[in-house]
């Protein structure tokens, strides 16, 4: 089967994170990559006569000539845009979507009311979140939505109980992350704790929140950034948990990546975190019960044995539900079920 992959790289993301880590896994298939996020000479001349016919176009000039090379791939099975909200544009060309996919990441609550509506156009999407689909569905009438998680690689992501430190929390990202309350959990958590070492992986560019502004008066939190995927790695297995509140959630990288590495996650009830083990596995709390945020992280800092069971529990729903081969098989599942449709 020859599919074409239209994604965008994510500058801080490494070599085994986010979605585009997909396109690598289709080895018996003739795979067709167009990366919206290289920048060219070319790509912006070209992107550019496209956005002076089209003025609505609100993307880099080398994001749209990347993706109307993508739409005119010849002798194509499936053509499969990994970031739909990034390339809306593109479903203004009808004619193009027989066999387009469109993957939908963000929560329907922060997507404008004419994004929602151009989906209509959208014939197939793949949802990597559960909670939200009969919402989704109501704007794609007559698209075949399907629910896929997200997957990661297990076997780069993966515990190393030797390593792991009594008392490091570790927060990563920053979108959608509920940095008020944050720092009011880490706050009563410091008060209780001895020796506790807060670690923060976000670019520099989304550090300019309040609350992030006073944490770094801390001398026991710490700001990261840049780091290889090996350093990334060793924050997930050294850290006791992982604190991160969010106001919503998709997909996530850091809650799929945590998972693998066994570390147990601290986060509300919100968007998609049921669809990736918050409830079944892990308890989660609603949205801004700073009490109970506070009392679970506790229990995993000073029970060391719970922290180690709800360890092992969750790396192993990452293992049979998250594995990049079982999610593969369920994205190739779904576009030879497409295939046989068109």
């Amino acid at each position: 089967m020859k599919i074409a992959f239209l994604y965008n790289k994510i500058p801080w993301f490494g070599k085994y994170s986010g979605y585009e880590y997909l396109t690598t896994l289709f080895k018996n298939e003739n795979v067709i990559l167009f990366n919206a996020s290289e920048n060219t000479f070319l790509k912006r001349i070209i992107g550019k006569m496209i956005q002076l016919k089209n003025k609505n176009y609100n993307q880099t000039t080398f994001g749209i000539a990347t993706g109307y090379r993508f739409l005119s791939s010849s002798d194509v099975a499936i053509k499969h845009i990994l970031y739909i909200e990034n390339h809306l544009n593109l479903l203004d060309k009808e004619k193009f979507t027989s066999n387009l996919i469109g993957t939908i990441h963000i929560p329907l609550a922060y997507w404008k009311i004419e994004n929602l509506i151009s989906l209509h156009r959208l014939k197939y999407g793949i949802l990597l979140f559960e909670q939200g689909l009969e919402k989704f569905k109501s704007y794609m009438p007559n698209a075949h939505l399907k629910f896929i998680r997200h997957g990661v690689n297990n076997d780069f992501f993966r515990p190393d109980y030797e390593k792991r430190k009594k008392n490091q929390i570790l927060c990563i990202g920053h979108y959608l992350r509920d940095f008020d309350l944050l720092e009011k959990a880490f706050t009563l958590i410091n008060m209780q704790i001895k020796d506790l070492e807060f670690h923060l992986i976000i670019p520099e560019i989304y550090r300019n929140h309040p609350t992030l502004n006073k944490l770094t008066k801390l001398t026991n939190v710490f700001f990261h950034q840049n780091l290889t995927d090996e350093a990334l790695l060793e924050y997930y297995q050294s850290s006791c948990l992982l604190l991160m509140p969010m106001k919503d959630s998709g997909a996530n990288t850091a809650i799929v990546q945590a998972l693998a590495c066994g570390l147990p996650i601290v986060t509300n009830d919100v968007g998609g975190i049921r669809s990736y083990g918050g409830e079944t596995v892990y308890p989660v709390f609603k949205n801004e019960n700073l009490e109970d945020l506070v009392s679970f992280s506790l229990r995993l800092l000073n029970d060391k044995d719970y922290n180690q069971k709800l360890s092992e529990a969750i790396r192993n729903f990452s293992l049979i539900h998250l594995d990049w081969s079982i999610i593969s098989e369920q994205h190739l599942d779904f576009y030879k079920e497409i295939t046989q449709i068109n």
